[in-house]
């Protein structure tokens, strides 16, 4: 049978629970089988005792026994509706039996009974919406892949306002926006170097737009702001895609199906990364053909992060340029839009989970994988702000491309958590009609 594992649930039991929570929170299948009967007679001595029915209720679920957890859990809500730890634990059952309505009306429930900023949070932490978001409006069109220049002066992005995708630049909160690109064809992905004065792209012609997206090929661009000049730093008969620079600002790594054996075929599914070296414009090729390596970025400590995909593995791996690079965090769900932090000790990405994409954080210390976006929309390509307090990321929230902005300071608070988990539902809840 199955064991229960609850989350974030160490904080405590609500005032007027007399049993350690967090003991039954970790109870094992085995302890669980010696102590149901004890908790059964418990029960029964003391049938109007919340805490009685809620140890069984967490006896069962340790059992796997959702059903029976689910049935003992509103039994302790009858005799106490004010116990955030039956709705957390039947949200958790709920999750099981893949009831999602229920499941998050009950998270509903405890943000109508308690306030309290702790049990907020833990509700954020488990839909993986502990933090603050909020849109950055920049105008009209699609708006996508925001970063702010490394002085925080400036905010970097592209946008389709002419008609077709184009780099632009604006103040810090996207106000006076400047177009940098104005051809035909499709300019994106736009990245800038450490120092704040190259801004890399990718660029596709007109007639490649016609093609499927298999077989287009597509140009780095590198476009110096200082000069004003812009040349192509690769191109040619392969795909180029995904650029990232390195610390120094010396070298561009991209993401290229190019064969530096002209006898051999590229394929997209054996996509390499490639160092452009900015002082004599050569081309290294980083990685082998075991692999296939993406989402290329820069650590501060002159030391690169992509992900390597391998028999249905997608893990993010940290090393010198060229090197294999040790593995960080793997598992079989799609990973991209790596960022690093400015500490060097975070790693925002994107990563599809459950049929979406949503944002997630890699703490490089602890390997502790945290979700900071829960929203039926596809989020994707998170940029750390020079500071290293929030995250822009792109998303179809809105019905369209736009920008949006996680406050990784700011916890979320409750009016929003409510609000956010409205949305998630896609309908208002009411507890009027719901028996729990």
């Amino acid at each position: 049978m199955r064991r229960f594992l609850a989350i974030s649930l160490s904080l405590g039991m609500a005032a007027g629970c007399a049993f350690n929570q967090a003991s039954l929170q970790d109870m094992t299948p085995e302890q669980a089988q010696e102590k149901l009967a004890q908790y059964r007679i418990l029960v029964q001595e003391q049938p109007e005792s919340a805490d009685a029915h809620l140890k069984l209720a967490y006896a069962h679920a340790a059992l796997g026994e959702w059903q029976d957890a689910l049935y003992r859990s509103a039994e302790a809500l009858k005799r106490n509706p004010q116990l955030p730890e039956a709705y957390f634990l039947r949200a958790r059952m709920f999750a099981e039996l893949g009831q999602n309505e229920n499941r998050l009306r009950s998270y509903l429930r405890i943000l109508e009974i308690t306030e309290d900023d702790k049990t907020v949070g833990r509700v954020a932490e488990v839909l993986g919406t502990p933090f603050s978001i909020t849109a950055l409006e920049v105008g009209q069109g699609n708006n996508m892949h925001a970063l702010l220049l490394p002085d925080s002066s400036k905010l970097l992005w592209q946008s389709d306002r002419e008609g077709d995708w184009n780099i632009y630049l604006a103040q810090a909160d996207g106000t006076l926006p400047q177009i940098l690109t104005l051809d035909r064809g499709n300019d994106t992905f736009p990245v800038s170097s450490p120092d704040g004065r190259y801004v890399a792209y990718v660029h596709a012609d007109e007639d490649e737009l016609q093609k499927l997206p298999d077989e287009q090929q597509r140009d780095i661009m590198l476009l110096d702001l200082l000069t004003k000049t812009c040349r192509t730093i690769a191109n040619g008969a392969q795909d180029n895609w995904m650029p990232a620079f390195l610390a120094d600002t010396t070298s561009l790594v991209f993401v290229s199906d190019r064969s530096l054996d002209s006898a051999q075929q590229a394929h997209k599914a054996s996509s390499r990364l490639f160092r452009y070296s900015m002082r004599d414009s050569s081309l290294q090729v980083l990685s082998g053909d075991s692999l296939v390596a993406t989402s290329p970025s820069g650590m501060p400590d002159g030391r690169l992060a992509w992900v390597a995909i391998k028999d249905g593995e997608y893990s993010i791996r940290i090393g010198i340029p060229g090197q294999k690079g040790a593995e960080i965090f793997s598992g079989p769900e799609p990973k991209s839009g790596l960022s690093a932090s400015p500490d060097g000790k975070r790693l925002a990405f994107f990563m599809k989970k459950s049929g979406n994409l949503d944002i997630y954080e890699l703490n490089l210390q602890t390997r502790e994988v945290t979700r900071l976006t829960a929203d039926p929309a596809e989020d994707f390509y998170p940029r750390y702000t020079p500071d290293g307090q929030r995250l822009l990321f792109s998303s179809d929230r809105y019905g369209r491309y736009g920008l949006f902005v996680v406050h990784l300071a700011q916890p979320i608070a409750r009016d929003e958590l409510v609000r956010r988990i409205q949305k998630i539902s896609g309908t208002r809840l009411s507890e009027s009609n719901w028996n729990p």
